[in-house]
């Protein structure tokens, strides 16, 4: 009975594995693409050879030849992470999808491990380096493309630069491929960041990393002057030395007739910015501007012209219709010095330097009516100069020594409602009414002598010649010969147009 069951229950177990091994075994058919490419450096747009080139799920590992091609014949179909890497280089891992039986393409560009902006490696900054100290104001950047393309795609940069002080962005040149450009306009003593935004048509590729300068100094011995700009009054200065240029004001009202401080610290101007025409100060970098009058210029004809400073930089004085008023440079204090004589206004002053007078213009009614006449600085003892003539009598200032006044006549006799002049020219005179006589300085038919002054260093005038009424005028300066008691020459020298020279 025992033999009976063992015999059975081998039967079944036959039976069974008997069935096991006729059933179907099912098993899973792996499908492959090809997967191929080249590989390029994203810093030179060049192939990269020998790299080593991996997938997920595994395949075989193949690197790169010496044209950056690589190709993995059997990569599983689906979805597929490759990733690329090579010494130097920053590992690039990207995800792509492999289909059954075609040859799939996956091309890639390869960071430098040190980079770590894209822009420093196409662009290469020469100047200004970062930390520059004492640049013009007119300043050319200079920069180097170290590659052309980005990606195979065309390199161009945008500069810009910001303002420390506003925080303000300017960018002067926008996609270009030149690798110089000469920004103007910059202030002084002023520190600025600078740098080139870089695209690849179009794509942004990042911006080369931030630069710091400062500008120079102010220069001593500059002119400062009015000229029309955008059909507006602006005042500018100019280093003769560097033949710079400059902008002080930027300001939509009319901002004329500036006059440096002795001292050389500031700048006094007229602007009708507050509506009526007032007097401001400002440093010579256009900072500061402050309101320094409290009653406008304004007079007979007077549309804002004339003022000066006392000796020490301390002291304005300008013209109020028929007060001569003093006021602190600060604006406090604000005195009448003077008060012309009965139907007049003041028109200009100028007060010397050394010997403790003032020079004033007053006009009548018409402009053309005009006399000039010399007071003590504390407005004491005004006696008449120089009468009124046929012709428009205009812009008395001293000389450096306080001796002499010089001024503009219309040798022409025009006496013209509306102040035109046909041939304004120089004369002197001292200051107890001797020796007056024309200074001979060149000039063509037509053209007229405009606001002479004094150079500070006392060697000469600096004014501006035009024609008329209309039209630019032109800054000169010239050395001043006295060759006999009554003939004074003058060399003049063109420097630059605009007008209302100080120098």
């Amino acid at each position: 009975m025992k033999k009976y069951y063992s015999f059975k229950l081998l039967l079944v177990t036959l039976l069974l594995l008997s069935f096991w091994r006729c059933k179907e075994q099912p098993y899973d058919i792996v499908q492959y693409g090809v997967l191929e490419g080249v590989i390029m450096s994203e810093f030179d747009n060049e192939p990269l050879q020998g790299v080593k080139i991996t997938t997920s799920p595994t395949s075989e590992t193949v690197y790169t030849d010496s044209v950056g091609h690589y190709s993995i014949p059997e990569v599983e179909a689906g979805d597929v992470t490759m990733t690329a890497s090579r010494d130097g280089y920053l590992n690039y891992t990207e995800k792509t999808t492999i289909t059954e039986g075609e040859t799939n393409t996956l091309d890639l560009y390869l960071t430098k491990e040190t980079t770590t902006n894209p822009a420093d490696d196409v662009i290469e900054i020469k100047d200004p380096q970062d930390g520059a100290t004492d640049q013009p104001v007119s300043l050319t950047f200079d920069w180097h493309f170290n590659s052309t393309t980005y990606q195979g795609k065309t390199i161009d940069v945008s500069l810009v630069t910001r303002s420390m002080e506003t925080l303000e962005d300017s960018t002067w040149i926008a996609n270009t491929t030149d690798t110089t450009f000469t920004v103007t306009g910059l202030k002084y003593n002023a520190n600025y960041a600078w740098h080139l935004k870089v695209e690849a048509e179009g794509t942004e590729i990042g911006s080369t990393t931030e630069r710091f300068f400062q500008t120079q100094a102010v220069p001593k011995n500059l002119l400062v002057y009015t000229k029309v700009t955008d059909n507006n009054y602006e005042i500018f200065s100019y280093d003769s030395t560097t033949q710079i240029q400059y902008q002080i004001t930027h300001y939509p009202s009319k901002d004329w007739y500036p006059r440096k401080s002795p001292t050389e610290d500031k700048v006094a101007f007229i602007s009708d910015r507050s509506s009526a025409n007032q007097i401001y100060t400002m440093t010579l970098d256009g900072r500061n501007i402050t309101q320094v009058s409290q009653l406008p210029i304004t007079g007979f004809n007077n549309n804002g012209t004339g003022f000066a400073w006392s000796p020490d930089g301390g002291y304005i004085i300008y013209p109020h219709n028929d007060k001569l008023i003093k006021v602190n440079k600060e604006g406090y204090d604000a005195t009448v010095l003077a008060t012309a004589p009965p139907g007049r206004d003041f028109w200009y002053c100028d007060w010397s330097r050394y010997g403790h007078k003032i020079v004033v213009q007053t006009v009548g009614a018409n402009i053309y009516d005009s006399e000039i006449y010399v007071m003590n600085d504390d407005g004491t003892d005004m006696h008449l100069l120089v009468g009124n003539e046929p012709g428009r009598t205009d812009s008395p200032t001293f000389s450096f020594d306080g001796e002499t006044v010089y001024f503009t006549h219309d040798a022409s006799g025009l006496d013209a409602p509306d102040g035109t002049q046909l041939d304004a020219r120089l004369y002197q005179i001292n200051v107890d009414g001797t020796n007056e006589h024309e200074i001979d300085i060149s000039k063509t038919a037509g053209q007229c002598i405009f606001y002479p002054k004094i150079l500070s260093a006392g060697v000469g005038l600096t004014y501006s010649l035009g024609i008329g009424t209309i039209g630019p005028r032109t800054i000169y300066y010239a050395y001043l010969e006295a060759t006999s008691d009554t003939t004074t020459t003058g060399t003049a020298t063109a420097v630059i147009q605009g007008d209302m020279p100080d120098w």
